[in-house]
């Protein structure tokens, strides 16, 4: 439902309010904030850029810059294709920029990384690292390889994709949770079925295998959801 361009802003905006309780909940900001943290410091970069696509209401893009202003300066770039979502997302970067000290800012951008035309791409290699949370499952095979495959083409170190497993477990833990962390009709539909439309890591793996990134490498986390790191082809 969340995905309906006719989606009324009013529901948009309470179903990206319930889902900013579940990303809390699950810590998702702080899981990627570490990983982007520790890549960055094996690497030594002293500033790094990164970008987060299918951010949704920003607070996991925003609240990584806070997680990473303890430890270096960054810039936190947000994409979504919905108008509502990034509106959204302003609003709640506005509450929490100062927190970052001002050594990380966030930016969101109306975008769609599926539909973007030539023109409209940054230059290859723009980011440090290109993540996504909670936004494959969305894509079927097809789709989901071509947001890969895109993603490796703008990052420079590695990219981070953290998600969903499909499991009987995550279905009955997604109803559970969405229905005691929010009241929005759409969070209580789309969050078991994002489970059933979730990739398996082994599916995952083969995935980024084809698309031709190195060294991925998948971790489980809790709750029934996976992390997992590549780096783009040399």
């Amino acid at each position: 439902m969340m995905d309906d361009p006719a989606l009324d802003p009013v529901a948009h905006r309470q179903a990206l309010a319930g889902l900013r309780r579940i990303h809390w909940w699950s810590g998702t900001a702080k899981s990627l904030a570490w990983t982007l943290s520790e890549i960055a410091q094996r690497k030594q970069l002293e500033h790094i850029r990164v970008l987060d696509i299918g951010c949704g209401g920003g607070d996991v893009t925003s609240q990584i810059a806070v997680c990473m202003a303890s430890t270096m300066a960054c810039e936190v770039v947000g994409w979504d294709m919905s108008p509502t979502a990034v509106e959204t997302a302003n609003a709640y970067r506005s509450k929490v920029q100062h927190a970052t000290s001002g050594r990380c800012s966030v930016d969101f951008q109306v975008q769609d990384i599926l539909t973007m035309q030539a023109t409209d791409k940054p230059s290859s290699k723009d980011f440090d690292f290109v993540i996504c949370s909670l936004f494959l499952h969305h894509f079927q095979d097809r789709e989901a390889f071509a947001i890969m495959k895109r993603m490796l083409g703008l990052a420079r170190h590695a990219i981070v994709i953290d998600d969903l497993i499909r499991s009987r477990f995550g279905y009955t833990l997604a109803i559970l949770g969405c229905h005691l962390l929010s009241r929005s009709r759409i969070v209580h539909f789309d969050g078991p079925q994002s489970v059933r439309a979730a990739f398996k890591p082994q599916e995952i793996l083969a995935m980024a295998s084809e698309a031709g990134a190195r060294n991925g490498r998948i971790r489980n986390l809790w709750p029934a959801r996976f992390q997992f790191v590549a780096e783009p082809p040399k």
